[in-house]
């Protein structure tokens, strides 16, 4: 089934062994050059190098949020509301157990 691929499947490998020598000829090199103590002036940057435009970060102003919970004279939903949902929840657990 892949008689047909055969010939590229060879000229890949062939170019990966090139890539793959030409980077250890590399590795193998440049880790024993000499790191210079000073840089000449020459080759000094006089200044720096700047990729892209900088942006400003600026945070959304947002109204904060309340930590505590509301409670029942506030106009607010009651504390036991959690209590309120098990209690529905039974209920519509024993409706469907009564239908069936």
């Amino acid at each position: 089934p892949l008689k047909s691929l055969e010939k590229d499947l060879n000229d890949v490998k062939k170019h990966m062994n090139t890539l793959l020598a030409s980077w250890e000829k590399d590795n193998s090199g440049v880790y024993f050059e000499k790191v210079p103590l000073k840089l000449p002036a020459e080759m000094t940057l006089s200044e720096g190098t700047q990729m892209m435009k900088p942006e400003p970060y600026e945070l959304k102003v947002v109204d904060p949020v309340a930590l505590i919970l509301p409670d029942a004279g506030s106009g607010g939903e009651p504390i036991d509301m959690v209590d309120s949902d098990a209690e529905l929840a039974r209920q519509l657990q024993e409706q469907l157990n009564a239908e069936d």
